[in-house]
Formats: structure tokens, sequence, C-alpha cells
């Protein structure tokens, strides 16, 4: 109903805004934070999704969002990795 699609549009677009914010600012300026905190939204998401995959099974698209959350994650760590390794010299 209503109080449902409130939900997820609410839900989603906080998600995707602090996910994007994160990137964005982490990326800007060379931080390392904002990136892990991004990685562990979506890494999260990720963990969510596997466990619904291993309980439910597949279903059509599944893998998508997956790769997408699964990327963001690993792209996020290796930045913000960086960015700490580039701080400290």
């Amino acid at each position: 109903g209503p109080h449902g699609w409130s939900t997820i549009r609410g839900d989603m677009a906080a998600f995707f805004l602090v996910g994007a914010l994160g990137l964005v600012w982490g990326g800007a300026r060379r931080a390392a934070t904002p990136l892990i905190f991004t990685a562990a939204l979506f890494g999260i998401a990720l963990t969510g999704r596997a466990i619904h995959l291993v309980q439910a099974g597949g279903h059509e698209g599944w893998w998508t969002p997956m790769a997408i959350e699964a990327a963001t994650t690993i792209i996020s760590l290796v930045a913000a990795g960086v960015f700490a390794r580039a701080a400290r010299d």
C-alpha cells in the first residue's frame, strides 16, 4: 500500500544519496573515511541480498544489483586504502 511505497522511496533515496555523497566527498577530498562508510552501506546491502539468494533462490536479474554493490564496495575500499596510504606519506 501507500505506506510501503513511501518507505521504499524514502529508504532508497536516502541509501543512494548517502552512498553518492560518500563517494563524491571521499573522492574530491581524497579522504578514506567517507569511502569506508560507503563501502559499509553497499557491503551490507550485498550481504542482505546474498542471504536472500541462499534462502529464496535466484530470480530474473538477481545478479545485476549484486554486481553493482560488489563493485562499489570493492572500489570504495581500494580507493580508501590508496588515500589512507597517501595521507601517511
